[in-house]
């Protein structure tokens, strides 16, 4: 006789493991879509408000040593990217403005702590502000000038 194999029962315990293998598996498959699909709706429901955000921002660009024509609406714009004198402009909105008040801030500390006798405090002070000078005179001196205007206006 051939030797063929004869047909193998399944066990009733081996029916139980596949049957909890299957349950395991659908309850995996499952909790993975729910979780994409919860990602999903999170996604969507943020991308709209980084949308708006960019929409309602206001900028204005203002090419070098032209900085004086926008002192009366210079408020109104959120992003303001002042050219420099060589043409480029800064990533950072603002940051003129932002190395105006980092000199100030600097010029001020100096002077506190030359006064109150902290001469290390005072030179760390010092470096910090000559970093800020050499920033600034990338920028055309009168857009220079005017920004410290208009942060006095603003102070007022």
């Amino acid at each position: 006789m051939d030797d063929v194999p004869s047909p193998t029962l399944s066990s009733p315990s081996s029916k139980k493991n596949n049957g909890k293998i299957a349950t395991y598996s659908i309850a995996v498959i499952l909790s993975f879509c729910l979780v994409c699909l919860i990602a999903v709706i999170v996604i969507k429901t943020d991308v709209p408000s980084q949308k708006s955000e960019q929409i309602t921002k206001k900028q204005l660009i203002v090419p070098a040593g032209q900085l004086a024509q926008y002192t009366d609406s210079y408020s109104s714009y959120d992003e303001v990217f002042v050219t420099k004198k060589d043409g480029s402009l800064d990533d950072r909105p603002n940051d003129l403005e932002e190395l105006c008040l980092d000199w100030l801030y600097y010029q001020n500390k100096i002077l506190e702590y030359t006064q109150a006798g902290q001469t290390k405090q005072a030179d760390d002070a010092r470096t910090s502000w000559n970093e800020i000078n050499n920033w600034l005179n990338e920028y055309n001196e009168s857009d220079v000038e005017t920004m410290f205007s208009i942060i006095q206006e603003k102070s007022k």
